[in-house]
């Protein structure tokens, strides 16, 4: 409300559906920010992530999640792990991306046991698989490009 521009990015519920992650870009930028809406009172929780690829996974416990950081150059290129009520500055690097011709996404498995880091290009594309329950542990290829 009030803005010249707004648009939606991704949605994910908590698994135990007490609060929503939403992004949204107001600017027209593709720069999207990342917000957490406690689904009890329907407040706004402090949590702010700017510059992201809008989307992000919730880890197993509820307690933060992961998303794409984009570089200067609009490209998601890291994965980061945000821990509610902390300052995002303090985001936790999870994996990087250092080739710039490739580009990532954080998804959820159906379970909401394991978090899927795809690296893709226009040719090929790798995943990596990280335990929801375990957010600091390395991700595991399964898929090699």
């Amino acid at each position: 409300e009030g803005k010249a521009y707004f648009r939606l990015g991704g949605v994910d519920h908590s698994a135990d559906h007490r609060k929503l992650l939403w992004a949204f870009d107001d600017k027209g930028s593709e720069f999207y920010t990342l917000r957490v809406r406690d689904l009890a009172d329907g407040r706004e929780l402090a949590d702010q992530i700017p510059a992201t690829g809008g989307s992000g996974v919730w880890d197993a416990g509820n307690d933060g999640f992961f998303y794409t950081r984009l570089d200067p150059n609009h490209r998601p290129s890291k994965v980061l792990f945000h821990a509610l009520g902390q300052n995002p500055e303090n985001d936790r690097l999870i994996y990087e991306e250092t080739d710039p011709g490739f580009f990532m996404n954080v998804d959820g498995t159906r379970n909401n046991q394991w978090v899927m880091i795809g690296i893709n290009d226009h040719e090929t594309s790798e995943y990596r698989l990280l335990s929801a329950s375990d957010p600091f542990a390395e991700p595991k290829l399964v898929s090699a490009r």
